[in-house]
């Protein structure tokens, strides 16, 4: 009996008093903002193989910004970056205002990934591979509207 109302209390009532981060009200506010790369000043190696990048960025708003990665760089994922480069940045108000590196933006990469999946899809199936790519459209539309 005791077992049964330990696993009720960790299951069901347990959740309803936790906290989520949704809920939590933070003195400080961060956005989201692309920037492209204009001037790499410093890679530093580490010595587990991976780069450290003290770079200069120029924002969507055309706002100059210093960026380095050695506190937000995710830990073991090595990244190259070079000049021209789109990436992702966090920006915490404050005084000064804080500024993460979050991610390389990919989007042009994953395009052409597509369109070669797509040609192969036409070349190898033919006709099975085109109505293969208008169920995979419908499938798509399904989730992505009505879900």
């Amino acid at each position: 009996m005791k077992k049964i109302l330990l696993t009720l209390f960790v299951f069901v009532l347990l959740p309803v008093f936790s906290v989520h981060a949704e809920g939590l009200i933070l003195s400080k506010s961060s956005t989201q903002i692309k920037a492209s790369i204009t001037e790499i000043t410093t890679v530093i190696p580490e010595d587990n193989g991976l780069n450290t990048y003290l770079f200069r960025a120029k924002t969507t708003s055309n706002e100059i910004v210093d960026v380095s990665t050695a506190d937000s760089s995710p830990d073991g994922i090595p990244i190259k970056l070079v000049v021209g480069d789109t990436v992702s940045l966090q920006k915490i108000e404050g005084t000064p205002p804080q500024i993460y590196f979050e991610d390389i933006i990919r989007t042009n990469a994953l395009i052409w990934i597509a369109i070669l999946f797509i040609a192969l899809t036409f070349v190898i199936g033919l006709r099975r591979g085109f109505s293969s790519l208008i169920g995979l459209g419908i499938t798509f539309a399904v989730i992505f509207v009505y879900i």
